[in-house]
């Protein structure tokens, strides 16, 4: 008899991203009502862009912790409309099976119930530049797209975009505190001092770091591989920074 096999669908994003950041163990940053935490536009992806759990084109910026509740920070300003069949030419983004047909969202916050067909909650709120999202009780589109989270304050804080994409998070003194888990962003390189060796060899270095196609989502979690190549270090994303000697 031949033999059946059973096709388990994907885990939602927020499941596979709670996973990796796991797997990374990054210190995350604590916000506070004097120091709110600030996701630049240009940070590194959470994981390797290529195997993004929300699709093709978006990038997860960090996991923002509020209370018991967490969302992802997708970035999905790199996805490409499609038109929307019957609707009357009408464009949407497809993330990971969501609609969004508003061009004016640049983010989403994606927590459970995202990509979940068993679930009842939406799951997600789109961010617009100069439009912040209050994270608290206080808020009522809190419980309705994530559920209800008694350990989430009534005034918590807010998260918020500006045209440029960097995401910044506050937090209003709440009782159990807002984090915010990101990868730092590269350091600047001085102008005009590539050295092609260097290059080269961060080249050579980064295809030995990820097999030769970019990597894949069950490698995110490997620690510095401490390759030099020069003066060039290379970690397991294949980012090569300059080491001082």
């Amino acid at each position: 008899m031949p033999q059946e096999t059973l096709l388990l669908p994907p885990p939602p994003p927020h499941d596979v991203m709670l996973a990796e950041v796991a797997r990374l163990g990054i210190q995350p940053e604590v916000v506070t009502p004097d120091q709110p935490v600030t996701i630049g536009a240009d940070q590194p992806d959470l994981i390797d862009t290529g195997v993004s759990p929300y699709g093709a084109g978006t990038k997860v910026r960090g996991v923002i912790e509020t209370g018991g509740e967490s969302y992802d920070v997708v970035d999905i300003r790199g996805v490409t409309p499609m038109k929307q069949l019957g609707g009357a030419g009408r464009t949407v983004r497809d993330i990971h099976g969501v609609k969004i047909a508003d061009p004016t969202v640049t983010h989403l916050l994606a927590g459970k119930g995202f990509g979940d067909p068993d679930s009842d909650l939406r799951g997600y709120k789109g961010l617009r530049p100069g439009v912040p999202f209050a994270t608290g009780r206080r808020n009522p589109s809190v419980e309705r797209r994530f559920g209800a989270v008694s350990t989430t304050s009534y005034d918590h804080g807010e998260v918020s975009v500006d045209k440029a994409g960097n995401v910044t998070v506050k937090d209003y003194g709440s009782m159990n505190g807002t984090r915010v888990t990101a990868q730092k962003a590269p350091a600047s390189q001085p102008e005009g001092k590539v050295d092609p060796v260097n290059a080269q060899a961060a080249r050579l270095a980064r295809e030995q770091a990820t097999g030769g196609h970019g990597g894949v989502v069950g490698r995110v979690g490997r620690a510095l591989l401490g390759q030099r190549a020069g003066v060039i270090r290379v970690d397991a994303y294949g980012r090569a920074s300059r080491v001082r000697r």
